[in-house]
């Protein structure tokens, strides 16, 4: 049927209907386009790959295999949507119309993640003020003729398979709002070998990404190619879907939809792994701690007093995915070989989501070469420990969230193996055993301190703090019996090695503190053996600075350090040192906001929640500023922050950071310079 043509509105209308019949179908293509977009485009993470090519001689690799990943998605994306026309019946007003939308949009949506990728590129130019010119445009102009060459082979493919002598419908059949069955499609020809070779290749990729880390699949792929992968897998998995089932008339989606929300109650699959089946060891209070822990430096009741000052330092470290994780680390491995008895000094470190990981890096580093586990020379030592958290750990974790995880929610029992939280932890011990050729991570949380007595008290101990989603409460991972004091400072706190009444390995530990929802899933915690409490989600929720904590701390530690003051003839004064990786506040930064104008009552609900919870830093920082380093408590406290300058160049949050990115990070820290009064304190 065609609209008359002498009446425009009707004419314009039904080019806009026919356009919305032909779109419907696939929409599934347009809206992973779309997810496309946002992965590359507007995530830091994606956003890091493409700072990483115009920047990096080393990203040729890397390039050639996200190109080849990047081809796959367009083709599959184009051959999908062209399958899933012909098996669907299209009522048209205007066939003409009708006919041209069914052979150009699949090719559209072909092209469409390159220029996405050449879009991505230029996103980043402007962040990165000295990136490479000449990768720049090399790879611009890659991407370029590799779009091109996509589409001239979408136009010419049927004259390309004449002269091939491959049979192929006329246009007048590919290309017609006619609907065909899934016997005849598959029967015709070529089209059918193409078809199964695509489900065969994706089968091939669904069953790689199952294999454990040390297979190192996803590692060798890296996470851009991951993601382009993950796309195709799921252009091809939804194409399966549509063709299979009239979604218009099949109650097939609510179906499932009830189903995964119903056997969601039976396959939570992120119970919280033990290092065994024993009950946890007895842990010491902070008391029966900090008199150990100062015995270990000085004599009690000296006859001379050794020292007239001995500082006792907190650490409290940010919270910010792996930026936090390798400033933390590289800022505390810096301190170290500045001033190795610095680091004597520091009583406990409050870490929180990428500063607690980085932290118990650290802290197993420090362990393993205090007991000379670490046979290498120092130089080499600690070049190896920039490598071990300079690893890739967001690949393994995004492999198995698109293609394992999400397996699970259709099982309906637990498969632990599948829970990705499981394949960040393992990546992060691999990349460390892989370097340092020790399986520390793998080791129970408490035998950081247990294993060797003669160090116990010098290695720091450690809260790593995760928050119970169903609570709201801190969930504390520690070597210290926080919760037995009579002060009740933590008493709201849970935790967690109490409540497990199990010790966990040390990877675990760290993934209790960051586990930010989507990326990874909350950690199932559960009362010893019996029944389930809650989930261990990401402690940045509650307070991402780690300064809360180590206030509690503190509060915890005074009437002690008063005791023992005395008691070892020396002034214990507190020195708490934040590690800080966000952005430094201007107190100007009001001056230039402007109010959302695009639906406001809903856009303000996330922005708000996102912006107030970016916001506490300043807070806490400010606070702490005051109160001790200008009040009356400035003889006995002392508060200092050490910033990561981010006003150069965009580092993600994620779990993977570019050479460059790390390189930088290397660089500010070490020009990390505490004066000469503070070290004279350290000695």
């Amino acid at each position: 049927m065609t609209p008359d043509s002498t009446k425009p509105l009707p004419r314009v209308l039904s080019y806009i209907i026919d356009t919305w019949r032909v779109l419907y179908p696939i929409f599934y293509a347009v809206i992973l386009v779309l997810v496309g977009y946002f992965c590359f485009v507007q995530n830091d993470q994606g956003r890091d790959f493409s700072t990483a090519v115009i920047e990096d001689h080393y990203s040729l690799n890397y390039f050639i295999k996200s190109a080849v990943a990047l081809l796959i998605w367009s083709l599959s994306l184009w051959y999908s949507s062209r399958i899933v026309l012909r098996l669907k019946m299209i009522e048209y007003k205007n066939l003409e119309y009708t006919r041209f939308l069914i052979k150009w949009l699949p090719r559209v949506l072909g092209v469409i993640p390159i220029i996405t990728m050449i879009i991505a590129l230029f996103a980043v130019r402007s962040t990165v003020p000295d990136f490479n010119h000449f990768y720049f445009y090399v790879y611009i102009l890659s991407y370029l003729i590799l779009g091109v060459i996509v589409m001239m082979f979408l136009i010419y493919r049927s004259a390309i398979a004449k002269n091939m002598n491959i049979e192929m419908d006329p246009n007048i059949v590919r290309f017609t709002p006619q609907q065909i069955s899934i016997r005849d499609l598959l029967s015709t020809g070529v089209t059918g070998i193409v078809v199964y070779v695509i489900l065969m290749i994706n089968l091939i990729l669904f069953l790689s990404f199952q294999l454990p880390v040390s297979a190192q699949v996803a590692t060798f792929l890296h996470p851009a190619t991951i993601v382009l992968l993950g796309l195709s897998f799921y252009t091809v998995l939804f194409a399966v879907i549509v063709a299979s089932f009239n979604l218009r008339k099949s109650p097939l989606g609510i179906a499932v939809v009830i189903y995964i929300i119903f056997i969601s109650r039976f396959n939570d699959n992120s119970v919280i792994r033990h290092s065994n089946n024993l009950p946890a060891p007895k842990r010491e209070t902070v008391q029966e701690n900090l008199k150990n822990w100062l015995a270990a430096r000085m004599p009690i009741h000296p006859d001379s007093a050794k020292y007239d000052t001995y500082p006792i330092v907190l650490i409290a470290a940010e919270g910010g995915g792996i930026r936090a994780m390798d400033w933390t680390a590289m800022i505390l491995q810096h301190l170290d070989s500045l001033s190795p008895q610095l680091y004597k000094h520091v009583y406990a470190i409050s870490g929180v989501s990428g500063g607690g990981v980085g932290s118990v890096f650290f802290q197993a580093f420090y362990r393993d070469k205090s007991a000379g586990n670490l046979n290498f020379s120092p130089y080499t030592r600690d070049s190896l420990f920039r490598k071990a958290i300079g690893c890739d750990f967001l690949s393994d974790v995004t492999a198995a969230f698109i293609f394992q995880d999400n397996l699970q929610r259709a099982i309906p029992f637990a498969i632990p193996y599948f829970n990705r939280n499981r394949k960040l932890e393992d990546s992060w011990s691999f990349g460390y055993s892989k370097h340092l050729q020790q399986q520390t991570l793998e080791e129970p949380f408490l035998q950081l301190w247990n294993k060797d007595t003669a160090i116990k008290y010098f290695v720091p101990n450690m809260l790593i703090n995760g928050v119970m989603a169903e609570s709201g409460q801190k969930a504390i991972t520690t070597n210290l019996d926080i919760r037995n004091d009579s002060s009740g400072l933590f008493d709201d706190e849970i935790d967690v090695i109490k409540t497990l009444n199990r010790d966990i390995p040390l990877k675990t530990a760290a993934s209790l503190c960051s586990r930010f929802p989507l990326i990874t899933s909350g950690g199932l915690l559960k009362r010893g053996d019996t029944s389930a409490m809650g989930h261990i989600i990401d402690g940045g929720y509650k307070e991402n600075t780690g300064i809360e904590t180590a206030w509690q701390l503190m509060a915890l530690m005074r009437p002690y350090i008063e005791q023992m003051q005395d008691s070892f003839k020396v002034k214990l004064p507190v020195y708490l040192v934040f590690i800080q990786n966000s952005e430094i506040a201007s107190p100007n930064s009001a001056d230039s906001l402007k109010p959302v104008t695009i639906l406001p009552d809903i856009t303000t609900i996330l922005s708000g929640f996102m912006n107030a919870w970016d916001r506490r830093t300043p807070t806490f920082t400010g606070l702490s500023t005051k109160v001790f380093n200008e009040s009356k408590l400035k003889d006995a406290y002392r508060f200092y922050a050490i910033s990561l300058n981010r006003k150069s160049v965009q580092l993600p949050l994620g779990w993977y950071l570019s050479q460059t990115a790390q390189n930088y990070i290397w660089q500010e820290a070490s020009k990390v310079a505490p004066n000469k009064e503070i070290l004279e304190l350290f000695k």
